[in-house]
């Protein structure tokens, strides 16, 4: 074989092998390792905390890592009920690309990176209840029959 013809070949492997690489971290490389959760609120302006940080007020676009295994999203305003929003975690749709490829790579690198998972839901949007601050909590009322059951 030349070299001309043997250089040929390798540059052609070499491509292939780096298009490989690609298609292979199908969800790394389509969706990242973060993702966009859009939140809204009636009222709005409430704020939005992530463990224990206050990272936004609403509306908002929040970027959460992929990683996240339980994202748990609160959302308060003062003079209405607190929500939170659990985020749960499921395979990324372009994670299943990786089952095209002759490489095992994308196996391992998306969920290394999180990119291998999406999180749900994608949007938020809640309605905050006003407290009555003359009507007392459950909790409240359940605890004070407890007491007088015991006298």
């Amino acid at each position: 074989m030349s070299g001309k013809k043997y250089f040929e070949r390798l540059a052609i492997c070499c491509l292939l092998g780096i298009v490989a690489m690609f298609i292979t971290n199908c969800a790394t490389i389509m969706s990242g390792t973060k993702q966009k959760i859009d939140i809204i609120s009636d009222p709005p302006e409430a704020d939005i905390i992530i463990k224990e940080a206050r990272i936004a007020k609403t509306p908002a676009v929040i970027e959460l890592n992929r990683k996240e295994k339980h994202a748990v999203i609160r959302i308060e305003k003062e003079g209405y009920e607190t929500v939170e929003v659990n985020l749960s975690r499921t395979f990324n749709k372009w994670y299943t690309y990786n089952f095209f490829s002759f490489l095992l790579i994308g196996f391992i690198v998306d969920p290394l990176t999180g990119a291998a998972y999406s999180l749900d839901p994608q949007k938020i949007d809640v309605w905050l209840q006003k407290i009555n601050k003359n009507e007392r909590s459950v909790m409240e009322k359940w605890n004070n029959a407890f007491l007088k059951s015991l006298y």
